[in-house]
């Protein structure tokens, strides 16, 4: 029921009658003919029209969806042990911090969406830390070398945010350091690097080299499998101060275990070698938010929901309403499964994200710093007019543009109560 390797999975049942979707296609098709695409007039679903393909996961009890099988595998057992989808994605996510560090750490935020059944409604946590107290505009007036200094680094709202959804929307059953304790166990005893994770791991480490002091030939970096060379596909990597940070955390809380423990105290005696402004009491300051879940309707029928600003969901909701703007008055095709890969309903798609990452980066900020609402952002009738003067079925022409950096994982979990959570977490 993970999100990957279900290929592998299936088909290791396949002689009890459990087939894919592969194996499907390949029973329909005449003998002899496994490898060629349906034909025309067999009328195949659009799903079989592409040789590359995943078949759904389609689960009774709960599923997990997340970029580390092993990580998905914690979540799983902590399903099958009772947990619901809050528990088990701080579970998840502990575990990718762990597995999947060139992505996703402690040291980040975390905002999550949260269904729950019994009220059918939707909440929000956003677990996002702010800027050191002392970093003025003054002192980040044109730097050069501002992405890459110590002045970037935000106060770490990650562990906050697991708290608080464990207090918020936990069974009770669980203690905090059960949860965590698996992606401890995980770090300490080791783990085989996955071959993605290896290459970006790999490619990143020059983000903790650049940190080290120059005049310690025989001192060992962070991060890495024998104190020199980081992990290759395969290799086993284990990390006991990230074991020990994970423990601290779940015995003592957030509070005590992380931002006025040991590892607070580290994070601020590091951020301030290399020149920030980072201060024990911004950590100490740290609280979460829990705002009002934003929405946009597709065609009257599916709502889409993300966390208000600071969180960038908010594009998603503007080019979604563009969409539907322009479908609704018949200014692109409709899209439909027999055209959901054809160019115009790509560019259509592409021309509309373009829209919602230019008004999230003229317009998102701080909550209480943003110089419009969240209303005036999501109003039909300013993206109707917008995206009709806009919008050119023949061309691209609309500006905005996402940053093209990735340093964050989306994982999901559903339990067996029908609760459900959409979790990202950043580094």
């Amino acid at each position: 029921e993970t999100k990957n390797h279900h290929f592998q999975s299936h088909k290791k049942f396949s002689n009890h009658n459990i087939l894919t979707m592969g194996d499907w296609f390949n029973i329909s098709t005449n003998e002899g003919e496994d490898n060629a695409p349906p034909s025309a007039s067999a009328a195949a679903p659009p799903f079989f029209q592409y040789r590359s393909r995943r078949s759904p996961v389609v689960c009774r009890k709960g599923c997990v969806s997340s970029s580390q099988p092993l990580a998905s595998s914690i979540g799983l057992d902590l399903l099958r042990r009772g947990a619901n989808a809050a528990e088990t994605a701080i579970g998840v996510a502990a575990a990718l911090t762990v597995l999947e560090p060139c992505s996703t750490g402690l040291g980040g935020d975390m905002f999550c969406l949260y269904y729950d059944a019994s009220t059918k409604k939707v909440m929000c946590i956003n677990g996002s830390g702010k800027s050191p107290k002392g970093l003025s505009l003054e002192t980040l007036e044109n730097p050069s070398n501002f992405a890459s200094s110590a002045h970037v680094v935000t106060v770490p709202g990650a562990a906050k945010g697991w708290e608080d959804l464990w207090i918020r929307h936990g069974t009770g059953q669980f203690d905090f350091a059960e949860l965590v304790e698996p992606a401890a166990l995980l770090a300490e005893e080791g783990f085989p690097v996955a071959p993605m994770t290896a290459h970006h791991w790999n490619k990143g480490m020059g983000l903790i080299t650049q940190w080290l002091p120059d005049d310690k030939e025989d001192q060992k970096t962070p991060m890495t499998v024998d104190g020199k060379h980081p992990p290759q596909a395969g290799e086993i990597m284990h990390n006991p101060d990230m074991a020990r940070v994970l423990r601290d955390l779940g015995a003592h809380g957030a509070e005590h275990g992380f931002y006025k423990g040991e590892t607070g105290k580290a994070i601020v005696e590091a951020v301030q070698r290399h020149g920030g402004k980072m201060t024990m009491e911004d950590l100490e300051d740290h609280t979460s938010a829990f705002p009002k879940p934003i929405c946009a309707t597709y065609r009257n029928q599916v709502k889409l929901w993300q966390v208000p600003p600071n969180g960038q969901g908010i594009a998603a909701l503007v080019a979604l309403k563009g969409l539907d703007h322009l479908e609704s008055k018949g200014l692109c095709p409709r899209i439909s499964p027999a055209t959901i890969t054809s160019a115009d309903t790509l560019h259509v798609e592409m021309e509309m994200m373009r829209l919602g990452f230019q008004d999230a980066r003229d317009h998102v900020a701080c909550p209480d710093q943003m110089k419009v609402s969240n209303e005036w952002l999501l109003s039909s009738e300013r993206i109707g007019k917008r995206v009709e003067e806009v919008f050119d079925p023949a061309k691209a022409q609309v500006q905005g543009q996402p940053l093209p950096s990735s340093c964050t994982v989306s994982f999901q979990v559903v339990d067996t109560q029908g609760n459900a959570i959409s979790f990202v977490n950043s580094n």
